[in-house]
């Protein structure tokens, strides 16, 4: 990348940002889906 005031050049910051899964995730996931098909607020506005 260029500075187009100067004409030179200009180095950029690189971030590399890495996820992973953690070993919980599989039991808040299951939680969280029971959690809203049981919900009766969910089933009042699909009448």
């Amino acid at each position: 990348m260029k500075d187009e005031n100067k004409g030179r050049v200009v180095l950029k910051a690189k971030i590399e940002i890495v996820l992973g899964k953690s070993e919980k995730f599989d039991l808040l996931m299951n939680a969280s889906n029971v959690a809203t098909e049981t919900d009766p607020k969910d089933k009042e506005g699909q009448t």
